[in-house]
């Protein structure tokens, strides 16, 4: 017998049911990627292969909204950058369609700084639900 909670719903990469944004990285060595996604409700899930994921936590829905904020308030919707190299970054956003996609780390493209603070400040949010395994609330009240 399977007992529902009717909490979140697990996160489906192929059938989502809140917007999300998605970042990471891959190359080097090895060749692998890193991806999570991040929900409007600051669920964050990691892919460990080809659709499918786990969560890793979850951020204070404030500082959520905030990157969703940040990333229109940036224009990165009017971005397009593909200029991936040997060890890439990317960034995308579910409500802007696949060319929008924003991957650097080649040396053909000038990056604008936003962009990789950006892509910084969601990384190091993620390795701060990994160290303290409790909500990473926002800094700012």
């Amino acid at each position: 017998t399977l007992i529902s909670c009717g909490g979140p719903k697990p996160f489906d990469i192929s059938n989502p049911t809140q917007r999300y944004i998605t970042f990471g990285n891959g190359g080097g060595f090895t060749g692998a990627v890193t991806t999570h996604h991040l929900l409007e409700d600051g669920r964050i899930f990691r892919e460990v292969n080809e659709n499918e994921t786990v969560e890793v936590g979850k951020i204070d829905g404030d500082l959520a909204k905030q990157q969703f904020n940040n990333y229109t308030l940036l224009n990165f919707q009017d971005v397009n950058i593909n200029d991936p190299g040997n060890i890439y970054y990317f960034i995308k956003h579910s409500d802007f369609p696949e060319k929008r996609s924003i991957t650097w780390g080649g040396n053909n493209t000038e990056v604008p700084s936003a962009i990789s603070t950006f892509h910084l400040n969601l990384s190091k949010i993620v390795r701060s639900i990994n160290e303290n395994s409790k909500p990473y609330k926002s800094a700012q009240k």
